[in-house]
């Protein structure tokens, strides 16, 4: 009974580091979960802005939010 304990809490503690270590090489490698035929060719910080910058304008007597 003692054994099986010691065994159960070293799987329940193992696991989750073998997970881990999958998952850091995946993303180690510019792979996703998700990624499937593609592969990461450039990135852009958009200098620090919100990636999202709605601009409202006036046209034709409304305002109109682009």
């Amino acid at each position: 009974m003692a054994r099986m304990i010691i065994a159960l809490a070293g799987t329940l503690i193992l696991a989750p580091l073998a997970v881990g270590t999958a998952l850091a090489q995946r993303q180690a490698s510019g792979q996703s979960e998700q990624a499937v035929n593609m592969r990461l060719v450039g990135t852009n910080d958009l200098q620090a802005r919100s990636a999202y910058q709605p601009v409202i304008q006036q046209q034709g007597g409304r305002w109109i939010a682009y």
